[in-house]
């Protein structure tokens, strides 16, 4: 929680310049399958953890799920509540 501004301007960098760099998506729970269009996208599992507990923090605790980026279909990797 509370990630700092050169860690946001680092993770945006990565997904436009890098997107090969990312191996996990989040989203919310309501979207029901993947959607690539509305997932915001994370090297790491911890970055992943700590994006999905912002987003369910400003969605009153809405569910969201951590998805595990394949060269197939993503995977349901986890879901994270606050």
């Amino acid at each position: 929680m509370g990630r700092s501004l050169l860690t946001l301007h680092g993770l945006y960098w990565l997904q436009i310049k890098r997107p090969h760099l990312m191996t996990f998506a989040i989203q919310p729970k309501s979207f029901g399958t993947f959607d690539q269009y509305g997932a915001e996208f994370a090297p790491d599992l911890d970055t992943a953890r700590d994006i999905a507990f912002d987003w369910s923090i400003a969605d009153g605790g809405a569910p969201m799920i951590v998805w595990r980026l394949t060269t197939g279909n993503p995977i349901a990797w986890l879901e994270v509540v606050a």
